[in-house]
């Protein structure tokens, strides 16, 4: 058995096997890296992509419910859309209320403030003329399970407009 592991040593072919077998786990890694975060970058964009189409469309047509972002965020997202994910909208007076925001924007899904949460409804009323925070937190953690302490478990996406009708 040495001797034959003493041949494939000095053996070219054998030393190539050897690098392969200890070089491709590593590369295999790299490229699975690349395809993760590759992956978390284009559902980030879609999610934020997604949410500024539905407060384009909330900004002009007032939301009754939750559930008409949601429907919204599923037609622009399409294969990509999780039910898991948490969609809020809140609705502020003024640029003062809306400071506890800025400076913390998971502030939005505490609770605090005026949210309108899933299942909530708002009224026209209270949306006329003021300013609307739309914000989704998408559940993320890669495919592989790979990159688990590199990709975020959370993905986050906040839109700020000022809801103004147009008459047509």
């Amino acid at each position: 058995m040495l001797s034959l592991l003493r041949k494939l040593l000095k053996s070219h072919s054998a030393a190539t096997v050897i690098e392969f077998a200890i070089i491709a786990p590593i590369l295999l890694l790299f490229t699975f890296a690349i395809l993760e975060f590759g992956l978390t970058i284009v559902i980030n964009s879609t999610l934020n992509q997604s949410l500024k189409s539905a407060a384009r469309i909330g900004m002009v047509t007032p939301y009754t419910s939750e559930a008409n972002i949601r429907d919204e965020m599923r037609r622009s997202m399409g294969p990509l859309y999780d039910s898991e994910m948490k969609l809020v909208m809140c609705v502020v007076p003024n640029l003062a209320a809306l400071r506890p925001y800025a400076a913390d924007p998971m502030n939005i899904f505490s609770g605090s403030g005026n949210c309108i949460a899933a299942g909530s409804a708002v009224t026209v009323d209270s949306q006329f003329n003021s300013i609307l925070i739309f914000a989704a937190e998408y559940p993320w953690g890669g495919i592989s399970g790979l990159m688990t302490s590199l990709i975020p478990t959370k993905l986050y996406a906040t839109t700020v407009v000022k809801s103004e009708y147009f008459e047509r």
